[in-house]
């Protein structure tokens, strides 16, 4: 990436040029050396940043190199967000590198080691420096110390080791993939086409992808995936709309929340208790739906009805009490049923199930007024119906008393 920055004492405008050393340096002819500049070819400043890169990418940096030069007079009067960048990335003096330190969070480790007691293979496809992007990996699990190359390469492992660059993986036919022992765990300088390819290998080797980004540049791989996780607070709009579902906390531990509840998990565990009460409560409420196909359920005369099936009525109410128990008994709720007791929520719940039952009526309304019944009772077949029915209740009930 390039911007121009103006000296303020001396009005001269200049351009920096910061981003990873091998897009970097082809546009550098000379490196800063004190207060002289020293000229320099590309492959030399290569060769002379390698080990230096190297050293900062083992520990975990994610490495930037920076490089500048004085603008023209011409180009100094020119609108330079219009200006063709391989015309103006060039004849740079490189100033030096930038060590970038992100730890990985402290709950990646663990969510890590339970994907793979689950089966579950974790590989990193990232941007970074290939020898950054395998300590990072070291550090949250997904390689292991006996995996770091032992070469000094910038070009940090070569085809079949777990640890490849993009380059490299690209450069292989599917054939040469499918022929692979087992996958690379990590792929480093990474393009969205390399991500996408390493999902097709999956597919062919009949495995079922979930693939994390928050990127404009994930999108295709998020759709392209079987489930696709985007990042919600830091996720771009492209990347939520490709996906499946949305990490609002960011938090690759939130996708582990069924073994037990945490912090990390609370909000998913809540989500779960809110879309089981709704639909518990939602099918007890349809159980009265179900007493008149055609006819209006939930209006006032059948509302002062509602008690006459002792039945429903008690399947009701005991059904609304399970549903109770099982959200807010402790141990009960989060060890056996992974969710937990609402609060707010109950106010989504409500309005989820008012809007059910007025669609319902609706529908109801609709069969009404556009479809005739298949068969029409007679004037004596409804009287027939209402003392049957009137004679059933009140057995029941006299049963039920006594």
């Amino acid at each position: 990436m390039s911007v121009v920055a103006v000296n303020n004492l001396t009005g001269e405008k200049l351009l920096f040029l910061k981003g990873a050393t091998e897009r970097v340096v082809p546009c550098c002819t000379g490196r800063q050396d004190g207060e002289f500049t020293t000229a320099i070819e590309s492959d030399d400043l290569q060769a002379y940043l390698d080990p230096r890169i190297q050293e900062m990418a083992r520990d975990g940096l994610r490495v930037l190199s920076i490089a500048y030069r004085h603008l023209t007079e011409e180009e100094s009067q020119k609108d330079m967000n219009k200006a063709d960048r391989e015309g103006v990335e060039i004849n740079m003096t490189f100033l030096g590198l930038v060590g970038i330190y992100d730890p990985p969070r402290p709950e990646s480790l663990p969510s890590v080691m339970e994907c793979y007691r689950a089966g579950i293979q974790v590989t990193m496809l990232t941007g970074d420096h290939p020898a950054t992007a395998a300590a990072i990996a070291r550090q949250v699990g997904i390689l292991q110390s006996e995996d770091e190359p032992e070469n000094d390469s910038h070009v940090a492992v070569t085809m079949g080791q777990l640890v490849m660059t993009a380059r490299e993986f690209d450069s292989l036919s599917d054939e040469e993939i499918d022929a692979l022992p087992e996958l690379p765990h990590v792929i480093a300088r990474c393009s969205p086409d390399t991500k996408v390819k390493m999902i097709q290998a999956m597919h062919r080797r009949n495995g079922i992808v979930a693939m994390t980004g928050d990127g404009v540049n994930d999108s295709p791989s998020l759709k392209f995936a079987d489930v696709g996780i985007a990042m919600g607070l830091s996720g771009s709009d492209v990347a939520k709309q490709a996906s499946e579902i949305i990490l609002t906390d960011d938090n690759f531990a939130t996708i582990h929340c069924n073994k037990g509840y945490s912090e990390e998990c609370d909000l998913v565990f809540r989500a779960r208790g809110a879309v089981f009460a709704t639909l518990t409560l939602g099918i007890l409420l349809h159980a009265y739906n179900c007493r008149r196909i055609r006819g209006p359920m939930w209006n006032w005369n059948m509302l002062k009805r509602f008690h006459e099936n002792k039945f429903l009525l008690g399947g009701f109410i005991s059904g609304t009490i399970l549903c109770l128990l099982c959200m807010y008994v402790p141990g009960l709720n989060t060890s056996v049923l992974k969710m937990k007791g609402i609060s707010w929520e109950w106010g989504v719940v409500l309005i989820t199930l008012l809007v059910f039952l007025i669609l319902s009526e609706l529908y109801k309304f609709g069969k009404r007024r556009l479809l005739k019944p298949l068969t029409v009772a007679t004037e004596e077949q409804v009287r027939l119906q209402r003392i049957w029915t009137e004679n059933t209740l009140t057995s029941l009930n006299n049963g039920l008393e006594k």
